[in-house]
Protein backbone atom coordinates (compact mmCIF):
# COMPACT_ATOMS: atom_id res chain seq x y z
CA UNK A 1 0.00 0.00 0.00
CA UNK A 2 3.20 2.70 0.45
CA UNK A 3 3.95 1.86 -3.22
CA UNK A 4 2.55 4.21 -6.28
CA UNK A 5 2.25 1.17 -8.75
CA UNK A 6 -1.02 3.33 -10.85
CA UNK A 7 0.98 6.49 -10.87
CA UNK A 8 4.48 5.36 -12.04
CA UNK A 9 2.57 3.01 -14.37
CA UNK A 10 0.77 5.97 -15.86
CA UNK A 11 4.00 8.19 -15.40
CA UNK A 12 6.02 5.94 -17.81
CA UNK A 13 3.20 5.04 -20.22
CA UNK A 14 2.24 8.69 -20.55
CA UNK A 15 5.72 9.34 -21.66
CA UNK A 16 5.35 8.14 -25.10
CA UNK A 17 3.23 10.69 -26.99
CA UNK A 18 0.00 8.73 -28.63
CA UNK A 19 -0.13 10.76 -31.75
CA UNK A 20 3.80 9.42 -32.50
CA UNK A 21 3.51 5.35 -30.80
CA UNK A 22 1.03 3.50 -29.68
CA UNK A 23 2.65 1.45 -26.41
CA UNK A 24 2.06 -1.47 -24.29
CA UNK A 25 0.81 -1.22 -21.10
CA UNK A 26 2.46 -4.26 -20.07
CA UNK A 27 5.71 -6.06 -20.24
CA UNK A 28 7.71 -3.05 -18.94
CA UNK A 29 9.77 -2.23 -16.04
CA UNK A 30 8.00 -0.43 -13.69
CA UNK A 31 10.62 2.09 -12.26
CA UNK A 32 10.30 3.75 -8.75
CA UNK A 33 8.34 0.94 -7.23
CA UNK A 34 9.62 -1.65 -4.89
CA UNK A 35 9.44 -5.14 -5.95
CA UNK A 36 7.26 -7.45 -4.37
CA UNK A 37 9.24 -8.59 -1.23
CA UNK A 38 7.37 -11.68 -1.39
CA UNK A 39 6.46 -12.66 -5.17
CA UNK A 40 2.89 -14.14 -5.56
CA UNK A 41 2.52 -18.01 -5.78
CA UNK A 42 1.24 -19.05 -9.22
CA UNK A 43 -1.77 -19.38 -7.93
CA UNK A 44 -2.14 -16.15 -6.13
CA UNK A 45 -0.76 -14.56 -9.87
CA UNK A 46 -3.81 -16.48 -11.33
CA UNK A 47 -6.47 -14.59 -8.97
CA UNK A 48 -5.34 -11.61 -9.36
CA UNK A 49 -5.29 -11.46 -13.36
CA UNK A 50 -8.26 -13.46 -13.42
CA UNK A 51 -9.70 -10.20 -10.82
CA UNK A 52 -8.21 -8.00 -13.42
CA UNK A 53 -5.40 -6.42 -11.76
CA UNK A 54 -2.13 -5.81 -12.48
CA UNK A 55 0.81 -7.05 -10.68
CA UNK A 56 4.91 -6.56 -11.12
CA UNK A 57 6.99 -9.56 -11.37
CA UNK A 58 10.16 -10.50 -12.20
CA UNK A 59 10.24 -10.53 -15.83
CA UNK A 60 13.10 -10.78 -18.74
CA UNK A 61 15.86 -9.71 -16.11
CA UNK A 62 14.19 -7.08 -14.58
CA UNK A 63 12.40 -7.31 -10.62
CA UNK A 64 9.21 -5.34 -11.73
CA UNK A 65 7.75 -6.07 -15.13
CA UNK A 66 4.19 -4.71 -15.55
CA UNK A 67 1.50 -7.56 -16.03
CA UNK A 68 -1.36 -7.67 -17.83
CA UNK A 69 -2.10 -4.12 -18.41
CA UNK A 70 -5.75 -4.21 -18.24
CA UNK A 71 -7.99 -1.78 -16.49
CA UNK A 72 -10.69 -2.74 -13.64
CA UNK A 73 -13.30 -4.37 -15.99
CA UNK A 74 -10.11 -6.61 -17.95
CA UNK A 75 -9.80 -4.18 -20.99
CA UNK A 76 -6.59 -3.97 -22.50
CA UNK A 77 -5.32 -0.22 -21.38
CA UNK A 78 -3.51 0.56 -24.48
CA UNK A 79 -6.53 -0.29 -26.71
CA UNK A 80 -8.84 2.51 -24.38
CA UNK A 81 -6.10 4.80 -24.92
CA UNK A 82 -5.94 4.25 -28.78
CA UNK A 83 -10.28 4.77 -28.82
CA UNK A 84 -9.72 7.80 -26.61
CA UNK A 85 -7.10 9.13 -28.95
CA UNK A 86 -8.42 8.43 -32.31
CA UNK A 87 -11.88 10.53 -30.60
CA UNK A 88 -10.19 13.28 -29.35
CA UNK A 89 -8.46 13.84 -32.37
CA UNK A 90 -10.55 13.38 -34.76
CA UNK A 91 -12.84 16.01 -32.84
CA UNK A 92 -10.23 18.51 -32.98
CA UNK A 93 -9.04 17.69 -36.49
CA UNK A 94 -12.68 18.05 -37.58
CA UNK A 95 -13.51 21.05 -35.67
CA UNK A 96 -10.26 23.11 -37.04
CA UNK A 97 -11.87 22.09 -40.35
CA UNK A 98 -15.16 23.46 -39.42
CA UNK A 99 -13.18 27.00 -38.54
CA UNK A 100 -10.50 27.29 -41.39
CA UNK A 101 -13.83 26.79 -43.61
CA UNK A 102 -15.45 29.64 -41.87
CA UNK A 103 -12.75 31.77 -41.29
CA UNK A 104 -12.82 31.80 -45.01
CA UNK A 105 -15.93 32.34 -45.65
CA UNK A 106 -17.32 28.97 -46.79
CA UNK A 107 -19.70 26.25 -46.26
CA UNK A 108 -18.48 22.64 -45.93
CA UNK A 109 -21.36 21.48 -47.91
CA UNK A 110 -23.52 18.73 -47.05
CA UNK A 111 -22.95 16.83 -50.51
CA UNK A 112 -20.31 14.48 -51.36
CA UNK A 113 -17.12 17.43 -51.71
CA UNK A 114 -18.15 18.17 -48.14
CA UNK A 115 -18.20 14.91 -47.25
CA UNK A 116 -14.94 13.94 -49.30
CA UNK A 117 -13.10 16.83 -47.15
CA UNK A 118 -13.88 15.15 -44.11
CA UNK A 119 -13.02 11.63 -45.13
CA UNK A 120 -9.90 13.20 -46.10
CA UNK A 121 -9.48 14.74 -42.35
CA UNK A 122 -10.45 11.14 -41.09
CA UNK A 123 -8.07 9.20 -43.62
CA UNK A 124 -5.33 11.10 -42.00
CA UNK A 125 -5.56 9.84 -38.59
CA UNK A 126 -6.20 6.64 -39.69
CA UNK A 127 -2.96 6.50 -41.89
CA UNK A 128 -1.31 8.34 -38.65
CA UNK A 129 -3.04 5.73 -36.16
CA UNK A 130 -1.29 2.81 -38.59
CA UNK A 131 2.27 5.09 -38.72
CA UNK A 132 2.04 4.66 -34.91
CA UNK A 133 0.96 0.97 -34.00
CA UNK A 134 -2.58 2.18 -32.86
CA UNK A 135 -3.93 -0.03 -35.89
CA UNK A 136 -2.86 -2.74 -38.49
CA UNK A 137 -2.11 -1.84 -42.02
CA UNK A 138 -4.90 -2.03 -44.70
CA UNK A 139 -7.10 -2.74 -41.91
CA UNK A 140 -9.13 0.39 -41.40
CA UNK A 141 -12.01 2.33 -43.76
CA UNK A 142 -13.92 5.02 -43.15
CA UNK A 143 -16.98 5.39 -45.49
CA UNK A 144 -19.36 8.84 -45.85
CA UNK A 145 -22.88 7.46 -45.24
CA UNK A 146 -25.98 8.18 -48.18
CA UNK A 147 -27.11 11.38 -47.37
CA UNK A 148 -30.67 12.05 -46.13
CA UNK A 149 -33.16 14.75 -45.80
CA UNK A 150 -32.68 13.73 -41.95
CA UNK A 151 -29.54 14.81 -42.42
CA UNK A 152 -29.83 17.68 -43.87
CA UNK A 153 -32.84 18.42 -41.36
CA UNK A 154 -30.23 18.43 -38.55
CA UNK A 155 -27.33 19.46 -41.08
CA UNK A 156 -25.35 16.57 -39.76
CA UNK A 157 -22.99 14.59 -41.72
CA UNK A 158 -22.59 10.60 -40.85
CA UNK A 159 -19.41 8.29 -41.26
CA UNK A 160 -18.42 5.25 -40.23
CA UNK A 161 -15.06 4.14 -39.25
CA UNK A 162 -13.45 0.92 -38.80
CA UNK A 163 -10.16 -0.28 -37.27
CA UNK A 164 -8.80 -3.18 -36.43
CA UNK A 165 -6.76 -2.45 -33.30
CA UNK A 166 -3.08 -3.87 -33.50
CA UNK A 167 -3.12 -5.77 -30.50
CA UNK A 168 0.19 -6.19 -28.23
CA UNK A 169 1.09 -10.02 -27.53
CA UNK A 170 1.72 -10.71 -23.91
CA UNK A 171 1.21 -14.50 -23.98
CA UNK A 172 3.90 -16.57 -26.04
CA UNK A 173 3.57 -20.48 -26.14
CA UNK A 174 6.20 -22.93 -28.04
CA UNK A 175 5.86 -25.94 -29.02
CA UNK A 176 9.39 -27.63 -29.15
CA UNK A 177 10.33 -30.70 -30.42
CA UNK A 178 13.85 -32.52 -30.19
CA UNK A 179 15.16 -36.03 -31.34
CA UNK A 180 18.28 -37.62 -32.34
CA UNK A 181 17.17 -38.57 -35.70
CA UNK A 182 17.25 -36.34 -38.15
CA UNK A 183 14.39 -33.86 -39.18
CA UNK A 184 12.89 -34.79 -42.71
CA UNK A 185 13.57 -32.70 -45.12
CA UNK A 186 9.80 -31.95 -46.67
CA UNK A 187 10.67 -29.73 -49.40
CA UNK A 188 12.48 -33.47 -51.36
Amino acid sequence: DAEWLDVATLCNRLAFDPDQKSVPWHGFTVRGVDAYATVPTASERIFIIDNDANLILPYGGSDAVLDPGVNATGRAVDEILTADWFATRLQERTAALVVAHGDRGEKIVIDKTGQRKVLAVINGLLDQGVAAGHFVAGHTSAVAEEITSTDLDTREMRFTIRGQLAVSARLFEFNCYFSRDPIADDAA
